[in-house]
C-alpha cells in the first residue's frame, strides 16, 4: 500500500538528507519529522490535510517548501506555505533569512508560522491581519523589526517568545485579546 503519515520525527538526525518529495499519498506529517537534516528544499503532495505545527520547526536549513498545486488545503508561495486561499501563513521554511513581507490579502498568521526562525530579521504584516496565532514567532532570535497594523485583534500566547532581538513593538489600539 501507499505511505499515508510520515511520523514524527521520521527523519531525525538523517544529517545528510537535503530534499524530501512527500509523495502524493501522505496525508499527515508528525512533529519534528525533519528536525537535525540538511534539507534545504521540501515539495508538499496532493494528499496532505494535515502537518503538526513544529513538523519543519528545527529545519535550520529549510529555505523552500513547495505544495502540489492540486491540494485542496495548503498552497505555497515563494517558498512559503498557505491555506489554499492564501489568508493564513502556515509555515515559513526556518532555513530562510532577512526580511520578509507578508502578501495582502493574508487575514491570519497561524499558530508557529514564523516558530525559529533564526535568521528572519524583520516581518511586513500587512493592513486586513486581524488575528496572529500561537507562538506565531516563538524563538524568533534575530527578529528585530515587527509593525503590527491597526486592525489586529487578537495576539496568541507566547507569540513573542525568546524573541531576543525584539526591542519593543508597538501594539494598536484594536488588539483586545492577548494570550
Amino acid at each position: 500500500g501507499s505511505v499515508t503519515n510520515v511520523g514524527a520525527y521520521a527523519f531525525d538526525y538523517c544529517y545528510s538528507l537535503a530534499n524530501v518529495v512527500i509523495s502524493g499519498s501522505v496525508i499527515t506529517i508528525g512533529s519534528g519529522a525533519c528536525e537535525n537534516t540538511a534539507l534545504t528544499s521540501v515539495i508538499l503532495g496532493s494528499a496532505l490535510t494535515h502537518f503538526e505545527i513544529d513538523a519543519f520547526s528545527s529545519c535550520y536549513y529549510l529555505t523552500n517548501i513547495t505544495v502540489d498545486p492540486l491540494n485542496l488545503v495548503y498552497s505555497s508561495l515563494s517558498g512559503v506555505v498557505f491555506d489554499k486561499a492564501q489568508t493564513t501563513v502556515i509555515e515559513y521554511p526556518p532555513g530562510k533569512s532577512g526580511d520578509y513581507i507578508i502578501p495582502n490579502g493574508v487575514t491570519r498568521i497561524g499558530n508557529g508560522a514564523f516558530a525559529v526562525c533564526l535568521n528572519l530579521t524583520s516581518v511586513t504584516i500587512p493592513a486586513g491581519v486581524t488575528s496572529i496565532g500561537d507562538a506565531a514567532f516563538q524563538q524568533c532570535q534575530n527578529l528585530i523589526s515587527v509593525v503590527i497594523p491597526e486592525g489586529v485583534t487578537n495576539i496568541g500566547p507566547h507569540a513573542f517568545r525568546w524573541c531576543y532581538s525584539l526591542a519593543g513593538m508597538v501594539i494598536p489600539s484594536s488588539v483586545t485579546d492577548i494570550g
